[in-house]
């Protein structure tokens, strides 16, 4: 095969990539059937990384990690995660007992070692947090995109 032909093929192929995604799927805490609520917080991220290889792969290792955690959380109730295959972009979705409880784990230590060894490999970062009815998880894709959309807040690196 041809070098130009080569080069596009992989092009291309880099590109459709790039465009799906994989996502775990809703993993809900032993603690979910019991919280007496009806609404609980659902805090969304995504992070658009930069082309720091480095910094990407510690990226994802601190997203394992913060996963491996979240049972630990006081107040966690469930999560799930998604990633495009080309690992440019990455979506995560925990859901919380109510906002002290995120709170919480936001500052936790596992989250913030996360982001400060994390943050080298990220161009972008949006977060949203909304409230919604525990009858309505789990939260679709379709629709933590629109909250995000709609409300998200978009920090740049």
């Amino acid at each position: 095969m041809k070098p130009v032909r080569v080069l596009v093929l992989s092009l291309a192929m880099s590109g459709l990539f790039s465009c799906i995604q994989i996502s775990t799927p809703f993993q809900s805490s032993k603690a979910l059937p019991t919280v007496s609520s009806d609404t609980v917080v659902v805090g969304i991220t995504h992070v658009t990384l930069n082309d720091n290889r480095k910094g990407r792969k510690a990226f994802w290792r601190q997203t394992i990690n913060v996963v491996n955690s979240l049972d630990s959380q006081m107040g966690y109730l469930g999560h799930r995660v998604r990633r495009d295959l080309g690992g440019n972009e990455g979506w995560t979705m925990t859901v919380w007992e109510n906002d002290d409880a995120i709170e919480k784990f936001i500052t936790s230590a596992s989250h913030t070692q996360a982001i400060r060894m994390g943050i080298p490999g990220v161009k972008e970062a949006r977060f949203v947090r909304v409230s919604i009815s525990k009858d309505s998880l789990p939260m679709s894709w379709d629709e933590a995109e629109k909250a995000m959309n709609e409300k998200g807040r978009t920090r740049t690196y």
